[in-house]
């Protein structure tokens, strides 16, 4: 399916029954990441999964920007009067929640950031290394806003009210002490690293992120 959002036209897919769950896939990925997370919690919640502008079958367009790209998220939330979603983003869609989180604080009911930086000095340098010759190889856009953004304070973090799991792997290529500082700025906010996973390797093939949800969306 697909939704007018402002100017541009976000593809996604709607699944399930029960809380309404939005699944928000990283830099360079689509709504597919999650399609085997989506068939293990569609009979306890009610799933809309989303490519993001310039990703998937959404529109391309020069904006390369996560402050632009959530509020592309908040228009979708709007249009389609889903009433306070539990939330989960991996990579790129965790700072998304993150940027939201931040905007609007009644937005969400409880919101899961999974492998998500503050800013660019928050990944491995070995990673940022990559990004970097890569760009200089190719100019890609997405390599520009991963080594330029996003920059979110300390201060901003403060602002959150709603209860947020920051969640990572073990050998994540966001830093440890990174992931555990976003956490520490959050008042309402668990701490949670999966150990002997890596950035991606539990979204998929894996129960593991399933009950990870379930436990936290459903918990008192």
């Amino acid at each position: 399916m697909k939704l007018y959002v402002g100017n541009i036209e976000l593809n996604f897919e709607k699944k399930g029954s029960g809380k309404p769950l939005i699944l928000i896939h990283g830099n360079g990925e689509d709504l597919h990441i999650f399609d085997e997370l989506t068939e293990s919690l569609k009979n306890d919640f009610t799933i809309y999964s989303i490519d993001m502008r310039n990703h998937g079958k959404s529109s391309m367009t020069d904006d390369y920007d996560y402050s632009i790209m959530a509020y592309d998220l908040y228009l979708f939330i709007q249009k389609l009067r889903i009433e306070r979603p539990f939330f989960f983003g991996f990579s790129d869609g965790g700072i998304l929640g993150l940027l939201l989180s931040i905007a609007y604080p009644d937005l969400f009911e409880k919101v899961v950031v999974a492998g998500a930086n503050m800013n660019p000095k928050g990944i491995l340098p070995r990673i940022t290394k990559i990004s970097l010759e890569n760009y200089e190889k190719t100019k890609s856009p997405y390599e520009k806003m991963m080594l330029e953004q996003p920059n979110i304070r300390n201060q901003d973090l403060n602002k959150i009210k709603t209860p947020v799991m920051v969640l990572a792997g073990e050998y994540d290529v966001v830093r440890e002490t990174h992931t555990k500082r976003i956490a520490r700025h959050i008042k309402n906010s668990t701490l949670k690293v999966i150990p002997k996973r890596a950035h991606h390797d539990y979204i998929v093939h894996t129960d593991e992120l399933k009950d990870i949800l379930k436990g936290f969306y459903y918990s008192i």
